[in-house]
């Protein structure tokens, strides 16, 4: 099986533009589960992360990709600052 060569200059970070510029037409297919988005489309997509990665990687090799899980809510992340004492 031949893999498939990624497109020049193709990133993880343009993966993450397609996503949000396409989020609300992906939402009506796709919400619930996880899209591997490589060179501007969605080539698979599974409610579980692990089987998506798996398939997606053995058909095309280790290539940039994002894989995103589709939700109506906006990620959010919770990042601790470090305390510092008094000086």
């Amino acid at each position: 099986m031949s893999k498939v060569q990624s497109p020049p200059q193709y990133t993880f970070k343009q993966g993450k533009a397609y996503f949000e510029r396409n989020r609300n037409s992906l939402m009506s297919q796709y919400l619930g589960k996880y899209v591997a988005i490589w060179d501007e489309e969605v080539l698979d997509s599974d409610k579980d992360f692990s089987p998506l990665a798996e398939r997606i990687y053995r058909k095309l090799g280790y290539v940039p990709l994002y894989i995103p899980f589709v939700s109506a809510e906006q990620p959010s992340a919770m990042i601790h600052s470090p305390k510092i004492g008094k000086v």
